[in-house]
C-alpha cells in the first residue's frame, strides 16, 4: 500500500514538469523555496529548473505490477476471511459442546440430588408409617366424637 501511494506521489509530482522554483536565502539565513523570491531581504537566490522525467513506458509498467499486487492482497484477504470464518466455526462448535456437556452434567446432579432427597423422603415415611404405638387403641374404649 505504501508503495502505491509513493508511486501515486511521484506521478502526480511529475505532472507539475517543467516549471521553475526559487530558492533563498533571507537576512537570518533561513533558506526558502517559492514560485518567486521576494525582493528585500533576499541575500542569495538561484532558480532551479524542474525537467519532465514522466516516462509512460515506466508508468505502465508499475500500473500492471499494482494491479498484480492489489490482486494477490485481495486473494490474501480472501483466504484470511475464509480461515476466521472456519475458526469461528470451530470454536462455536467447542462452545455449543462445552454448554451441552455442562448442562448434562448439571442434569445428572439435580437428578441425584432428587433421588437423594426423594429416598430421605421415602425412608423416614416408611419409618413414621412402620412404627409401633407404644399405646395402641383399647378394645374397651370407644371413639367419641364431640
Amino acid at each position: 500500500m505504501r508503495k502505491l501511494t509513493f508511486i501515486l506521489f511521484l506521478l502526480a509530482s511529475n505532472t507539475v514538469a517543467a516549471d521553475t522554483i526559487q530558492k533563498w536565502t533571507d537576512d537570518s539565513g533561513r533558506v526558502h523555496y517559492g514560485d518567486s523570491a521576494p525582493a528585500s531581504d533576499v541575500t542569495q537566490s538561484r532558480s532551479l529548473e524542474i525537467q519532465n522525467t514522466f516516462d509512460p513506458v515506466a508508468y505502465e509498467q508499475a500500473v500492471k505490477r499494482n494491479d498484480a499486487l492489489n490482486k494477490e492482497i485481495q486473494a490474501l484477504e480472501r483466504r484470511e476471511k475464509e480461515t476466521a470464518k472456519s475458526a469461528k466455526k470451530r470454536l462455536d462448535k467447542y462452545f455449543e459442546e462445552l454448554d451441552r456437556k455442562n448442562s448434562e452434567r448439571e442434569r445428572k446432579k439435580l437428578q441425584k440430588k432428587k433421588a437423594r432427597e426423594g429416598g430421605r423422603n421415602h425412608s423416614s415415611i416408611k419409618l413414621k408409617r412402620g412404627k409401633a404405638s407404644r399405646n395402641p387403641p383399647s378394645k374397651k374404649s370407644p371413639l367419641i366424637l364431640r
